[in-house]
């Protein structure tokens, strides 16, 4: 939603909080205080601001006690969120926290999208069994036998969001692997073509360097070598585009979402050169082959 203060604005995520969330995800005030159970009872038009709220739209005016608008509506600032960072892959130090029945009052909400839990020395998978049970029992939902089909609800944990994530993340290292093999096939296929074209029109040239003694190891070398330093060449400009692309992504990434590091990829850069060398060597050996089995006689008679 659109949060604002004066004359500046901004686009941001309102979350519906209570007053546990600062234990659940170990967050602390900085300035004021948090949602308290009093702001949920009185459905209460109050607020709590990340950092960066504070700082964009306050400086150095104390914000403790001002009135800002969220959507359409007054909120009076009772609290300032110390830095928190990213979370879910949110950060976290842009977003306000109004108690979560002032949120389902003005969004016209009558259910709770999900609701944090955290637990102590309980295994999670019990964990989330009990949760399961006491939500069963809260939405009136038969199901003794503990099919989670039959649930109107869904419980997971943080394991389950890493399992998740390593999912999508195998997915995408598959789907782009695919897309570079292809690439690299396709890439492979043209350099194949420019050796078997420089093979055609440097024939007499071939025929020469036979008819005055060059083993055909020695022409297989040269062009083997001529398609391998085509390859090179390729794989350094396509690393210094991929390094200044990576660079300028993070850059831009960094002004909306805090944690991102800049680093040099040696180890890809390394295999970069190496596949490189390998698409050079592999479709350049049948050019170069045919170079080097060329007859001399037939060589110098080509025009």
């Amino acid at each position: 939603d659109i949060v604002s203060y004066g004359n500046q604005d901004k686009r941001t995520r309102v979350s519906g909080s209570a007053p546990d969330e600062i234990i659940v995800f170990n967050m602390r005030v900085a300035k004021g205080r948090f949602i308290s159970d009093d702001d949920l009872l009185a459905h209460a038009n109050v607020v709590v601001i990340g950092k960066n709220i504070a700082e964009q739209f306050f400086g150095e005016e104390e914000p403790i006690l001002k009135m800002m608008k969220i959507g359409k509506k007054q909120f009076r600032i009772i609290g300032v969120m110390a830095e928190s960072g990213t979370r879910f892959f949110t950060n976290v130090d842009d977003q306000v926290y109004v108690p979560f029945t002032t949120t389902m009052d003005v969004y016209n909400k009558t259910k709770l999208n999900f609701v944090s839990i955290k637990t102590g020395v309980v295994h999670p998978a019990d964990a989330k069994e009990f949760i399961r049970i006491a939500m069963r029992e809260t939405h009136n939902v038969d199901n003794p036998s503990g099919i989670l089909a039959k649930d109107d609800f869904r419980v997971a944990s943080q394991e389950d969001a890493i399992k998740n994530a390593n999912v999508i993340g195998t997915v995408l290292q598959v789907l782009l692997g695919s897309i570079a093999g292809i690439s690299l096939f396709v890439a492979g296929i043209g350099i194949m073509n420019i050796m078997y074209v420089t093979v055609t029109e440097r024939t007499r040239e071939i025929g020469l360097r036979k008819a005055v003694g060059a083993p055909a190891s020695t022409i297989l070398g040269q062009f083997l070598a001529e398609a391998v330093m085509l390859t090179v060449v390729a794989g350094i400009i396509g690393s210094c585009v991929g390094v200044a692309l990576s660079w300028l992504a993070i850059q831009i990434i960094s002004h909306f979402q805090t944690g991102w590091v800049f680093v040099l990829p040696i180890n890809g850069i390394i295999i970069s050169f190496t596949v490189s060398v390998g698409i050079g060597i592999i479709f350049g050996y049948f050019p170069a082959r045919r170079a080097a089995y060329i007859s001399p006689i037939e060589a110098l008679r080509y025009e």
